[in-house]
């Protein structure tokens, strides 16, 4: 019996922690949690909601509700070419994949692709190939199997995976290119710096220690790594001067990073 009302007693948390999961996102920012409704009646859709701890429903038109979710699964507002409306989000991603209600009915079966820059298209069923692919035109790869029936209509889970995949490693990259270009300005800007104070001194052998810095600014520039003996010949031309040494240090160790 007391294993019983133990039970009893989980099985009744667990329900009132759940029941009060819902919740609605205005556009203004503010997240409202309490039992959530959606309505639609023909064309017009509200979001109903009785806040927690208050038994007073209060209804938002769509516009001033941008997401809500009920019993756990989420609705974004999205804007299509022709209106706005609530979807159910089947699977998260740049490229997200949405369900939605084909002319007005109760139930989601019709499908929506969604990137996050906004741009959607609904799963097509005629020439899905052409259209995909113009969808998808990020990710060459993607087009080349699908061109060859490797990934069709039925595969649309398998072509988003690929699609977030293929988007997630060229932000690493372009990420990388990035970082490194900007690294090698850093640098070249050090290489400007010891080439400008090195024309302003007396220094024996100038021309040939200019030229020197010339070759490792350039290096520098493309991201190439500076040659030893050229490290070692700039070291050795520098040495009676610690300020100009120490700008040839900070130089070759930015370009060392």
């Amino acid at each position: 019996m007391i294993q019983l009302i133990v039970i009893i007693i989980c099985v009744m948390g667990y329900s009132l922690v759940h029941a009060q999961a819902d919740y609605l996102v205005l556009t203004k920012g503010d997240t409202l949690y309490g039992k959530v409704k959606h309505l639609s009646y023909g064309t017009e859709e509200a979001i109903q909601i009785i806040p927690k701890g208050s038994k007073r429903k209060v209804s938002y038109p769509m516009l001033q509700v941008k997401a809500f979710e009920i019993d756990n699964e989420p609705y974004h507002l999205i804007r299509t070419s022709t209106k706005y409306t609530y979807m159910k989000l089947l699977r998260h991603g740049y490229l997200s994949l949405y369900a939605f209600r084909i002319d007005g009915q109760n139930i989601w079966n019709g499908r929506y692709l969604y990137k996050i820059d906004g741009s959607g298209m609904e799963v097509p069923t005629l020439a899905f190939k052409k259209r995909i692919n113009e969808f998808l035109i990020e990710c060459p790869d993607i087009k080349t199997s699908i061109e060859s029936a490797d990934l069709n209509r039925n595969d649309i889970d398998s072509i988003i995976v690929l699609f977030n995949t293929c988007i997630s490693k060229n932000t690493i990259i372009k990420s990388q290119e990035v970082q490194a270009a900007s690294k090698n300005a850093a640098s070249v800007n050090v290489w400007e710096e010891l080439e400008s104070k090195i024309k302003n001194v007396n220094l024996e052998d100038k021309e040939s220690v200019l030229e020197m810095i010339a070759e490792a600014k350039s290096k520098s520039a493309q991201g190439e790594k500076i040659p030893n003996f050229l490290k070692d010949a700039l070291r050795k031309s520098l040495k009676d001067n610690p300020e100009l040494e120490e700008l040839l240090s900070k130089a070759l160790m930015q370009g060392d990073q």
